[in-house]
């Protein structure tokens, strides 16, 4: 997994679309593992109380669907544009201006140009 940063940003030089299909494959795998490994630990945590929960395939079912289900709700959720509008009034402003300011971009692999320019 480490090393697939690398790799990616190597074959990005020669071919960006084999180096995005790469890099949505690895970072959203990366991001299962890390929910996976949480969930695991809460599922491991919660069966010293309640015993049912100390057999494997149970653990193991609820921490993949789990994982599953967050990194499903977070796709779903970065691919949605949050556009605030805010008037601010006030007597030191003499003409209408209008400030347009974005962050958390992360315009790379992962965010193409169709993403930025929308």
């Amino acid at each position: 997994m480490t090393f697939s940063l690398f790799i990616i940003r190597k074959i990005e030089e020669f071919e960006t679309q084999i180096a995005s299909f790469l890099a949505h494959i690895s970072f959203y795998w990366m991001g299962f593992l890390i929910l996976f490994v949480f969930f695991s630990l809460v599922a491991f945590l919660f069966g010293f109380i309640y015993k049912p929960f100390l057999v494997k395939q149970i653990n193991f079912a609820f921490s993949s669907i789990l994982s599953l289900a967050f990194l499903c709700f977070g796709y779903i959720n970065a691919q949605k544009l949050n556009i605030r509008t805010i008037v601010i009034k006030s007597t030191k402003i003499q003409k209408p201006i209008r400030i347009v300011f974005f962050s958390d971009l992360h315009a790379g692999l992962m965010i193409n140009n169709k993403y930025v320019n929308k």
